[in-house]
């Protein structure tokens, strides 16, 4: 019986074309209203640098507006704004008590995710999600009405990002079975982080930032898991999404896993 250490992708829909996913506005829709918080030229001052007691937009170098926004129906990053999409320069969301503004800037304590119908998700793995309402973009940055950090929600910032384990605790999955198997080790979701993401030295360094949760990929596979490749051979990135064979892929969209199999040539596809 052979263990690797393998990468299950829910589908395997990412690995086919590659690329960002051009914007088709063949089937118009109802236009929607995204605040983006500065002028055209101008992005959001990280408040940390500046004794400014407000936020403040300052002159950008790049002028070019393309936040990263993510289309779950093509399970792609678009290469800009949807045609759907109506812009309102320089213009902020109110927020109303308990809420106050805040700057949430897109870094491996913040993996915050905007999607394609306007929602977004201060952390990939909450069910919570702001309305187009409760948000205005930056280039990698948002100001949103959240909780004030005495509230019951903690600040995105303390937040960390999470990384799935297939099969949970003291299992493995199984090649010929087709599911998870428990085994007879007494490891732990932090040993397991170790030893998955501790294959290479990259990996390694970036999971010291995240937290091992058990779990399959929150789009809802029914346990049909496709291998695309080695833990070793891959390149985790601080948002949480790993890049597999010049494919980048979504932390929503795989789970990490040892694998059990017969024979090594049943580990990967041909």
């Amino acid at each position: 019986m052979i263990v690797a250490w393998l990468i299950l992708l829910l589908s395997s829909r990412l690995l086919e074309g590659g690329g960002a996913l051009e914007v088709n506005d063949s089937n118009p829709v109802e236009h929607l209203l995204i605040r983006r918080c500065c002028r055209p030229g101008y992005d959001l001052e990280d408040p940390r640098d500046s004794a400014a007691t407000r936020f403040r937009c300052v002159p950008s170098p790049d002028s070019e507006f393309r936040p990263e926004i993510y289309s779950p129906e093509h399970e792609e990053f678009l290469t800009e704004p949807p045609a759907h999409w109506q812009i309102l320069e320089n213009t902020r969301p109110a927020c109303v008590e308990p809420h106050e503004l805040r700057y949430v800037a897109r870094n491996q304590l913040n993996p915050f995710i905007v999607f394609a119908d306007g929602s977004a998700r201060i952390e990939i793995s909450s069910d919570d999600a702001l309305s187009p309402e409760d948000y205005c973009l930056g280039s990698r940055t948002l100001l949103a009405c959240l909780p004030r950090r005495n509230d019951s929600l903690q600040a995105a910032a303390t937040m960390r990002q999470k990384i799935r384990k297939c099969c949970g605790e003291m299992a493995v999955y199984n090649i010929e079975r087709n599911a998870c198997v428990e085994t007879s080790g007494k490891a732990s979701l932090e040993d397991e982080q170790i030893l998955l993401l501790g294959s290479n030295e990259n990996n390694g360094k970036v999971a010291a930032f995240m937290e091992m949760i058990s779990g399959s990929p929150k789009s809802g596979c029914d346990g049909n898991l496709t291998i695309i490749g080695e833990a070793r051979f891959s390149e985790l990135q601080s948002d949480g999404s790993i890049i597999v064979a010049k494919h980048n892929i979504p932390a929503e969209e795989f789970c990490i896993e040892r694998v059990q199999a017969k024979d090594s040539a049943d580990l990967l596809p041909g």
